[in-house]
Order: C-alpha cells, then sequence, then structure tokens
C-alpha cells in the first residue's frame, strides 16, 4: 500500500460531514512516517482553511494510471516549518473513477498535430485540467477524432500526448474560423498528468495566497 503515496505527491482533501456537499482542495504531501502521513494545510481565498483535530476527511491521489481514495482523521496540527496535518497512514485504499478535475481557467499554446504528426495548427487553452482541455483553435476538427497535442507550461517541458475531441462548442461557420474545442487526454503518461497537476496546484495555490480564489 505505501507505494500509492511519495513525499510531493499532489493530492485532493475534502471534509467529510453528513450535511454538506464534498468540496476537494489541492494538498501536498510533506512528509511521511512509520505511521503517519504529513499534509500541506489546504487553503481558500489565501487564507488556511479551518480544519480540527478529530475531522474525518476524505484523501483522493493518483498512483499510476489509476485514482484511488481513502478515509483519515486529523491527529494533530503543526505550524513550523509550514503548516501541517498530521493524519494516520490509511491500511486500504479505494480505487474510484474521477469523473471531474479540477479545471483551471488559464491561456496556454498548445498545438494539433495533423494524422502524419508533421503539420500542426495553433491554439490557445480557456481551460486546462488533468483529465482534458477547453481550447480555441482554427484546426479543422470532428468530434471523435483523435489526435496528437503539445501543451505549453509554463517553466516545464511540454506535454506531449494524444487527445479524443469530445465536442466542438462552436462550431466554425467558414473555413479557417476558430472554432471551441473540448479534448480529452488518452495516452497521456503519469509522469505528463503529474506535470499538469503540479502546475494547477501551484497556480491555485499562488491566486489563493493573492485572494483570487
Amino acid at each position: 500500500m505505501n507505494e500509492h503515496l511519495k513525499v510531493n505527491q499532489l493530492i485532493d482533501v475534502a471534509l467529510i460531514n453528513n450535511d454538506e456537499k464534498k468540496e476537494y482542495l489541492p494538498s501536498r504531501i510533506e512528509e511521511i512516517t512509520e505511521e503517519n502521513i504529513h499534509i500541506s494545510v489546504p487553503m481558500k481565498k489565501g487564507r488556511i482553511v479551518p480544519i480540527r483535530v478529530g475531522q474525518t476527511i476524505e484523501i483522493v491521489l493518483n498512483h499510476k494510471n489509476d485514482t484511488f481514495a481513502f478515509i483519515s482523521n486529523i491527529l494533530a496540527r503543526e505550524k513550523e516549518p509550514i503548516p501541517v496535518l498530521i493524519i494516520k497512514k490509511p491500511t486500504n485504499f479505494k480505487k474510484i473513477q474521477r469523473r471531474e478535475y479540477v479545471r483551471l481557467p488559464v491561456m496556454l499554446n498548445i498545438k494539433i498535430f495533423d494524422q502524419r504528426g508533421e503539420d500542426f495548427s495553433d491554439g490557445t487553452t480557456v481551460d486546462i485540467s488533468a483529465g482534458g482541455a477547453l481550447i480555441n483553435t482554427k484546426a479543422s476538427l470532428e468530434e471523435s477524432d483523435i489526435v496528437k497535442i503539445q501543451i505549453e507550461l509554463p517553466n516545464r517541458t511540454p506535454v506531449l500526448c494524444k487527445a479524443k475531441v469530445i465536442r466542438l462548442l462552436e462550431k466554425p461557420r467558414t473555413k479557417g474560423e476558430t472554432c471551441k474545442v473540448a479534448l480529452e487526454y488518452h495516452d497521456i503518461s503519469q509522469s505528463d498528468r503529474d506535470k499538469i497537476f503540479n502546475f494547477i496546484f501551484e497556480k491555485q495555490r499562488e491566486w489563493r495566497k493573492k485572494g483570487l480564489l
């Protein structure tokens, strides 16, 4: 089971309350001891989310190409050197189907290659997640097309993978007109998916500190 967990691994944390809808907040594993896990305290709108000792939480994480969840309790809180929550190591993980990933509204450059992988069309993202992206492009695409894409992430090597056209939200009226296209990643490596997770996590932390989220 310990192979699912590693330091600096990105996770999502949700409070378990009977009368409230779950809200998943990004966090990260800061330290792993023999019995416990130290995770960074989630933040919202630039402020630390108040989570009491004894609170039941759900942790969602990715391992290889699958998504897992486990339930734990807050054992303690520490403020130094960074604010962390200490939770009990899980005894088992539950494999889940994650229908929605956190989407980040951000403009990034993207290339959409033709079937031969030689010529490409430029585009920009409207939003991006670890599961797919909404883009603007002049590329000639149809629903269910499988294309090769390259996403440019700041201060990182590009993400290169295949993607499936899920739907055309704005169909071009004339050839060469920009259209809005929803893509879902296919055959993406775990390292590239983690790269996108890291980018979203860091950008959200940055925006939360500025009170933008």
